[in-house]
């Protein structure tokens, strides 16, 4: 089992990355690279490793966006598993929230402000899915905010494409021989 920047489990199958698209093998979306929308779209991203991530990369000013996921979740509200992503994050304040439909599932997505060790700001904006038991979760984080930073991401997670997630093992009907 891997663990998420902030706190959530994630999968850890072995994936793949063909003509600049991302794909899951064991949960089955797709997700196109951050770079796909071209210069003009925005900020260059690099691809890098972070602990407990499906997909990661750095931007510009050390922000970085960041992709994990795993399936078998108790908790079926995304408010509540997107708001877990926070633990750790000292003197919060939450800019926005909201709960909406995407990708046949339940989303919701927040920006929030905080600080640092240093009591440096931070900016960070998540977006959590939950669809059929599995959970997706979109993570930037920026030491000041960018709106060109800002937009990338949001394209970067719009662009998902759900494909064939799996229903948890729990939902499924047991064979007996």
């Amino acid at each position: 089992m891997c663990a998420l920047v902030a706190g959530g489990v994630v999968s850890c199958a072995s994936s793949s990355f063909e003509k600049g698209i991302y794909t899951d093998p064991e949960l089955g979306y797709s997700i196109p690279d951050p770079n796909a929308h071209g210069e003009a779209a925005g900020p260059r991203w690099s691809r890098t490793s972070i602990k407990g991530t499906d997909l990661a990369y750095r931007g510009p000013d050390h922000a970085f966006l960041a992709l994990s996921s795993h399936c078998d979740e108790d908790e079926s509200r995304p408010n509540v598993l997107g708001r877990k992503l926070l633990v750790g994050l000292k003197n919060r304040k939450i800019i926005s929230n909201e709960v909406f439909e995407f990708a046949d599932g339940q989303a919701f997505r927040q920006s929030v402000e905080s600080k640092d060790e240093d009591g440096d700001v931070i900016f960070t904006r998540t977006v959590t899915l939950v669809r059929e038991g599995c959970v997706v979760d979109w993570m930037l984080v920026e030491n000041r905010a960018m709106p060109e930073v800002g937009s990338s991401f949001d394209r970067w997670w719009r662009a998902f494409m759900p494909g064939e997630m799996p229903k948890p093992s729990s939902d499924l009907a047991e064979v007996t021989p």
